[in-house]
């Protein structure tokens, strides 16, 4: 990484330079999820993670709490990779237990796999036409890795860096794997 420096190009920060550059957090689900961050789900499998990211993605897209937490309404993406049918399904099995239009909710999905580093351009020009994302959601991590080693320190990092890019998204969005 590059060395800190301060408008001057020093090293040493004065208070007011240390400072200067603070940008207050800006949640998207209040106390939990970031603006720009990029959080990562773990369970075993068939112990809900789909379940829980697509109710995220239904209270933020309709501004309802989350589990007790207060949400701000936003534009919603879901990378549906591990099995699109299923999460077909299951949203329209939620739509219909919440009181949501699945067909005019603002959530947006890309199913099925891809190279999300081979395609980011285009996600990227997309998400601006659309007017920007304020929560990214990638189902399943697994189904996005570009390696062929998934015990391997260097093809891990560079996945968790082409996940984190995501955040830089237009919307500045949260980003859930």
């Amino acid at each position: 990484p590059a060395s800190p420096v301060g408008p001057d190009g020093a090293l040493i920060l004065d208070s007011a330079e240390f400072v200067g550059g603070f940008v207050a957090p800006d949640y998207i689900v209040d106390g939990i999820l970031q603006r720009r961050y990029l959080y990562c789900l773990t369970a075993k499998t068939g112990h809900g993670k789909t379940a829980v990211l697509l109710l995220l993605a239904a209270m933020v897209a309709t501004g309802q709490p989350f589990n007790n937490a207060d949400t701000s309404v936003g534009r919603v993406c879901y990378f549906a990779g591990e099995n699109p049918d299923d999460v077909r399904a299951r949203w329209l099995l939620m739509a219909s237990v919440f009181g949501f239009d699945a067909n005019s909710i603002d959530v947006h999905f890309i199913p099925g796999p891809f190279n999300i580093p081979g395609l980011y351009n285009r996600i990227a020009i997309e998400t601006k036409t659309l007017g920007g994302f304020d929560m990214v959601i990638v189902d399943t991590s697994a189904a996005y890795f570009q390696g062929d080693e998934e015990n391997s320190n260097t093809q891990l990092g560079r996945h968790a860096r082409d996940l984190r890019n995501l955040t830089k998204l237009s919307g500045g969005p949260s980003v859930v794997v």
